[in-house]
């Protein structure tokens, strides 16, 4: 079973994360799914079927797609998923001010 990534397909923020990602990960290995209800945090599920939500599900995927800390080549090894935690960090402030302009649940708690 392939590893699978909620995020809100209303929001702009996610939507690009996503292409981002598609970019680095093999799209055999990974499901992107848009959803649209009460999408407020990005939620990862591992080809085990363990659940993550949120800044654990960016570490989770980090964990079982390195590739994806490429994007943070300038880091020393040790900070990479630190930045990527970080970016999703500052991405939940800009998603929080989007909601109000798009039709997007992101950042809704």
């Amino acid at each position: 079973m392939k590893a699978r990534l909620f995020y809100d397909g209303n929001c702009p923020l996610c939507n690009n994360y996503v292409r981002m990602l598609r970019k680095k990960i093999d799209p055999n290995k990974i499901e992107y799914i848009p959803t649209n209800i009460k999408a407020s945090e990005f939620q990862f599920v591992t080809s085990s079927n363990q659940v993550f939500n949120g800044t654990p599900a960016i570490e989770q995927l980090a964990k079982s797609f390195p590739e994806v800390l490429s994007y943070f080549w300038m880091l020393p090894d040790k900070y990479k998923v630190v930045g990527l935690k970080a970016a999703y960090k500052v991405g939940g402030i800009i998603r929080k001010a989007i909601k109000r302009k798009k039709n997007c649940n992101c950042g809704k708690k």
